[in-house]
């Protein structure tokens, strides 16, 4: 699903923490899953968390 919605799986761990991503588990791993219509609701979610993250610092603090 990381592959898919091209973002990184420790992302997908944290919505399932939120609970935004459904998952259960499975011999002891979490799986988590989505049919077409909730991919294109998490698509958006992560256009949207790219657009409002904060900027980097590029220089130091005493710069």
């Amino acid at each position: 699903m990381a592959r898919e919605l091209e973002m990184p799986v420790v992302t997908l761990y944290g919505w399932i923490r939120r609970g935004w991503l459904k998952s259960q588990s499975v011999k002891g791993q979490r799986v988590a899953y989505a049919d077409r219509k909730e991919l294109a609701r998490l698509r958006k979610l992560r256009q949207q968390q790219l657009r409002f993250r904060p900027a980097t610092r590029t220089q130091g603090k005493n710069a």
